[in-house]
């Protein structure tokens, strides 16, 4: 594990996180992922937010620039 995961993992286990903070780094963590080919890795990272591939991701209550980043890691994903 990479310097930079272990300190997004450890963010991820704050219990005082946000919503919308645990789905920014969650969109992080599913970067790296995606930017190393770990495709299945990635979708699990955002298995929170996008627990079925035939839906759209959850984004409601996420400001306006952390759910177009939930969309954009579920098109690359997908695409």
């Amino acid at each position: 594990m990479t310097l930079r995961a272990a300190s997004l993992l450890r963010e991820l286990l704050n219990p005082n996180l946000s919503v919308g903070g645990r789905a920014e780094l969650c969109c992080q963590f599913a970067k790296d992922f995606e930017n190393k080919g770990e495709y299945e890795e990635a979708r699990e990272v955002l298995s929170h937010l996008w627990p079925d591939l035939d839906q759209r991701p959850k984004v409601k209550g996420l400001d306006q620039s952390v759910a177009g980043e939930v969309l954009l890691r579920a098109g690359v994903l997908t695409g």
